[in-house]
């Protein structure tokens, strides 16, 4: 007895070892993703140089603007040397990098050496580099709530490698991981990883004050704010977040999200406020439609598509069809997109269809919005890489356009597309560039006929028996 006794005492923390092991290895693997992450960007960031036009000679001037002149004058000059037509949360990751800089380069940050500084443009990227580690962390732990291990750990390096991730962030140094950080965080806070409670959520309209009414739809208020006030692409998610927010605190849940997004606005408006620069602030996005109001700025989305390429730089309030120009046709395509991704969503907000929504919402963005560049496809990737982590289906799209998204910024980058990209191809440049548009457009009508299908399935679909939870909380 004492025999067997003492075995099963000894048993006990081989278990527990065992476990720990586990969790050692799974740590191990995570981090080691992170480092090789780390190690690739951080080799391309440093070693390749940036050309006069690239977007990083605007993102210097602007770096300098808010780390000379501060945050509240930075839509009080000329647009592009002393007004940045970005946002103040991504103006504050460039502050950053000029914090750095002048600690470590040019105290007085002299506009000519700052221009001329290859350091500078690391330290641009470099930050841009950290937000795409917290939103590679984001898309694994976001995922792990609804998949095993191995599912939610290959989201997160088809995220992180991306062939157009890693062009966009460590070449160009585009800040796009900083606003997709924070649309991710809001979807993942009104999606429903827990289905058996699902059926137990209020009714829209009830003013019952719990925890997943107030909290989370706070969180998620929170979070689409401070990405909207990141970049201009994050406004179409509000609508999705807004009726998510609804499908899972009602009333409450509106208030909470409306009183954490508009606290979150306040802080950040707070330098504008106390200098008395608000007006400039709040002008920002008529500047931002101003700014190359053309019907595709070498996006290869539908507009692209429709013109042949040949006719990208028409101006987008010229007339399409009748009274109807470019921008309002556009507007409505959008629309429409929006409008069936809620719908897909709200009939059924667990985790993959949720994200698989937000994916396409973007998608259907970059594809029927006019102005829009090469890298606004970005968002589509952190949030397709949660939903097919979800939903294997879902991993073909995603690879067919990782492949269309990377070859749509290599062929129109002004440093490589002519010099270095075209004498590799077989065919002219044009008609690559045209046959890549081309594979957008089919994925989107695919995509769009596999959402449409779905969505009508979830509809017509006979209701879910109610859970005896939801009945009495009813009754």
């Amino acid at each position: 007895m004492r025999g067997l006794l003492a075995g099963g005492q000894r048993a006990a923390p081989t278990v527990a070892t065992a476990r720990q092991s586990i969790g050692g290895w799974r740590l191990a693997a995570v981090l080691l993703a992170l480092a090789a992450t780390t190690a690739l960007y951080g080799t391309i960031a440093v070693q390749s140089e940036a050309g006069p036009l690239a977007d990083l000679t605007h993102f210097k001037h602007w770096t300098r603007l808010v780390s000379v002149e501060g945050m509240h004058a930075a839509y009080s000059g000329e647009y592009p040397e002393t007004y940045a037509i970005y946002p103040p949360v991504t103006l504050a990751t460039f502050r950053l990098a000029g914090l750095v800089y002048q600690r470590t380069v040019d105290s007085s940050f002299d506009l000519d050496r700052a221009l001329a500084s290859h350091t500078l443009s690391v330290l641009i990227r470099l930050v841009a580099v950290l937000f795409h580690l917290l939103v590679g962390l984001a898309v694994f732990a976001v995922a792990r709530q609804a998949v095993s291990f191995g599912a939610a750990y290959g989201g997160m390096l088809a995220y992180l490698f991306n062939p157009g991730v890693v062009f966009d962030v460590a070449q160009w140094g585009q800040p796009d991981p900083v606003f997709g950080l924070f649309v991710l965080l809001a979807l993942a806070a009104v999606a429903v990883t827990d289905t058996s409670r699902e059926a137990a959520l209020p009714r829209p309209w009830s003013l019952a004050v719990r925890r997943d009414t107030v909290l989370r739809p706070a969180a998620a208020g929170l979070a689409i704010a401070l990405a909207a006030l990141a970049k201009p692409q994050a406004w179409v998610y509000l609508p999705l977040i807004a009726a998510l927010v609804w499908r899972r605190g009602g009333l409450v849940g509106l208030v909470s999200a409306g009183v954490a997004g508009g606290a979150g606005g306040l802080l950040v408006a707070l330098p504008f406020l106390l200098h008395g620069t608000l007006r400039e602030l709040i002008g920002l996005p008529r500047a931002i439609s101003d700014v190359m109001p053309v019907v595709t700025a070498n996006a290869h989305n539908l507009w692209w598509a429709y013109s042949g390429g040949a006719a990208r730089w028409y101006l987008d309030q010229e007339a399409f069809v009748g009274p109807l120009s470019y921008r309002l046709a556009a507007l409505a395509l959008v629309g429409a997109c929006v409008g069936l991704a809620l719908l897909r969503a709200v009939r059924e907000p667990t985790l993959g269809v949720v994200f698989g929504a937000a994916a396409y919402t973007a998608f259907g963005f970059f594809m029927g919005m006019t102005q829009i560049h090469e890298n606004h496809m970005y968002a589509v990737f952190p949030l397709l890489a949660v939903a097919a982590a979800v939903d294997r289906r879902l991993w073909p799209i995603y690879a067919a356009l990782a492949v269309t998204w990377c070859a749509n910024m290599l062929l129109h980058d002004f440093d490589l597309a002519e010099q270095v990209v075209a004498p590799l191809l077989p065919w002219p440049l044009e008609d690559v560039q045209r046959a890549n548009g081309l594979i957008d457009v089919a994925v989107f009508v695919a995509w769009t006929a596999w959402l449409l299908a779905a969505t009508a399935r979830a509809w017509l679909a006979p209701p879910a028996p109610r859970s005896a939870t939801r009945a009495a909380s009813e009754a």
